[in-house]
């Protein structure tokens, strides 16, 4: 898979160029996806239109975990949106509009669940933080999802150098069968 620069990153630009040309495709999950970095920023746009999937999604989070040795563990940096709490993140797609999906999702989901990190000791953080880490989920007129994700490399521990070689897992998170 070729990598992919994002210098001069805006949210949309990247949604915008990526929604019709996602760089892969995860068959066992079903989710197309893009992976991106600038000289400061990792950025992951995730979409999927499963409806199993957004379910799992939306009610359990996704998370992003990356490593620049050889593999992923439980030590390496992880960041994952929406923050699961019980029932109310499934009441998102219970309404069958993407403006009723969209507001719900933004009144629900306002933190993101942060592991590893380099100068975060803090298990969760805000949507509104200060420290440059940005999450979203947003529905369409098809009521397809899509996942945007923003992790300031110096937190994630993953130098911009010449050998920009990182290793990074997209999860679902929850239990199988649920």
């Amino acid at each position: 898979m070729a990598s992919l620069y994002a210098p001069n990153y805006k949210p949309e630009d990247l949604f915008t160029a990526s929604a019709d040309k996602f760089q892969a495709y995860n068959k066992g999950n079903h989710l197309y996806y893009t992976i991106a970095n600038d000289a400061d920023n990792l950025y992951l746009v995730v979409h999927t239109t499963d409806r199993l999937v957004i379910q799992k999604t939306v009610r359990w989070g996704l998370a992003l975990s990356v490593s620049n040795s050889e593999k992923i563990d439980q030590g390496s940096p992880s960041i994952s949106f929406p923050v699961p709490d019980d029932d109310k993140n499934l009441s998102i797609i219970r309404v069958k509009t993407k403006d009723s999906c969209n507001m719900r999702m933004a009144d629900l989901c306002r933190m993101i669940a942060v592991k590893n990190l380099t100068g975060i000791d803090a298990q969760t953080i805000s949507v509104y933080n200060t420290e440059g880490i940005k999450a979203n989920g947003l529905f369409n007129d098809q009521l397809e999802y899509t996942y945007e994700l923003t992790g300031p490399l110096k937190y994630l521990n993953l130098p911009v150098t010449d050998d920009p070689r990182v290793k990074y897992n997209i999860k679902l998170n929850g239990t199988t069968g649920n």
